[in-house]
């Protein structure tokens, strides 16, 4: 009879513990704004490119999602309608999917660099080149889909998107 409260007592206490971060998680995604960006290949088929993650604590986490998965972090900055994307610049690997980690850096003496230009337009967001026109076409010739594409670049969308589908993308 021991054993049976006992093992009662587990159950609701790892439940507990598992609702409370889930609240904190999902407080935590709440504050977040999140991208998907996707490359047309053919006839209503399109390639998941990568993923953008733009924190409330003016941080952000870019994470290449189509061939070598890997993830940039740092902060951001949003002026004339531009958001501005400066990776932290560092010696050694950053693990930016521990969220930890980006506090301890923001809480250090930290250098970034440029890493990224996006154009806010109508409730989208577009890449943007050296002199600050919008990018309608990425050109990357590591998959295939028709020679016009391949010669001239492939288009692009990012939608909006809830920031618990990124983070499941992204695990």
């Amino acid at each position: 009879m021991m054993g049976i409260k006992l093992f009662y007592k587990m159950i609701f206490k790892n439940k507990l513990i598992f609702f409370i971060i889930f609240l904190f998680s999902f407080s935590c995604l709440a504050q977040s704004k999140c991208y998907l960006m996707g490359i047309w290949t053919g006839k209503r088929k399109y390639l998941l490119y990568e993923s953008l993650i733009l924190n409330g604590d003016n941080t952000f986490i870019w994470t290449s999602l189509y061939d070598l998965k890997f993830t940039v972090c740092g902060t951001y900055q949003i002026k004339n309608d531009a958001i501005e994307l400066l990776k932290f610049k560092s010696d050694t690997i950053v693990f930016c999917e521990e969220p930890e980690v980006i506090k301890n850096i923001l809480n250090t003496d930290y250098k970034t660099e440029f890493f990224e230009r996006y154009k806010i337009k109508n409730n989208q967001i577009y890449v943007l080149n050296k002199k600050e026109k919008i990018k309608h076409r990425i050109k990357d010739n590591s998959f295939r889909t028709n020679l016009f594409a391949d010669l001239f670049g492939k288009t692009y969308f990012y939608k909006e998107i809830d920031c618990e589908e990124v983070s499941k993308m992204n695990e």
